[in-house]
């Protein structure tokens, strides 16, 4: 596996995808970032098994390959790279070689075959709304959500999608929130129960300027 990425497009991925990252498990590999150099550029993904991030960014990949790296080690080793490209390379499956300009680091990974593989989710159909809107919806609903494990379908926001119009709806049997935003498409229903952490996970990666599907 051998790429080049900016300092700049590898900290956007790696934001991403770190919260994701679990602070404590009793699975090594679940504290790692998969990192995939590909055609398309670099994927980076992670998980805590109840919540899995996955994003791309433009990188110039010159081996293909895979594996599994230290989120907070790869994380504190690229805030403290200079403004420049940085170029990795892989001896065998566990090892990695990182290197911007005078500097250089070598970590010690896993392999990707130890990675929980991510579900595959489908729609048959889509709908649009402003990151805005939905950065709106998930921060005046999210909290009204219930902490009691006593009570798990309460502890998920329901996540009511509809032509026109998304909605959201919490409770903790005590409270209830619920907000509408306009969307756009969407001839179909669809119904989910989301995590209040997944929520907060989607509200911090896209910027408030984009458009969401």
């Amino acid at each position: 596996m051998k790429f080049t990425i900016t300092r700049e497009h590898l900290q956007e991925g790696l934001a991403a995808v770190a919260a994701s990252v679990p602070a404590k498990t009793t699975l090594p590999v679940l504290s790692n970032i998969l990192v995939e150099a590909q055609e398309g550029g670099l994927r980076l993904s992670g998980t805590d098994l109840d919540i899995a991030v996955s994003t791309t960014v433009a990188a110039s990949v010159g081996e293909e390959g895979a594996m599994t790296l230290p989120a907070r080690k790869l994380v504190e080793i690229v805030r403290e790279m200079p403004s420049a490209a940085i170029k990795f390379s892989s001896a065998g499956e566990q090892r990695v070689t990182i290197e911007c300009g005078r500097s250089k680091f070598k970590l010690l990974g896993l392999p990707r075959e130890e990675f929980p593989a991510f579900p595959s989710v489908s729609f048959d159909d889509s709908w649009k709304c402003s990151a805005q809107d939905l950065q709106k919806l998930i921060r005046h609903v999210a909290f009204a959500a219930s902490t009691e494990e006593s009570r798990p379908i309460l502890n998920g926001v329901l996540w009511e999608l509809r032509p026109e119009r998304m909605r959201m709806v919490a409770t903790n049997g005590h409270r209830l929130a619920r907000m509408d935003v306009p969307v756009e498409g969407g001839a179909e229903d669809a119904d989910l129960i989301v995590p209040p952490k997944a929520l907060e996970q989607i509200r911090r990666v896209f910027d408030s300027e984009q458009e969401i599907e």
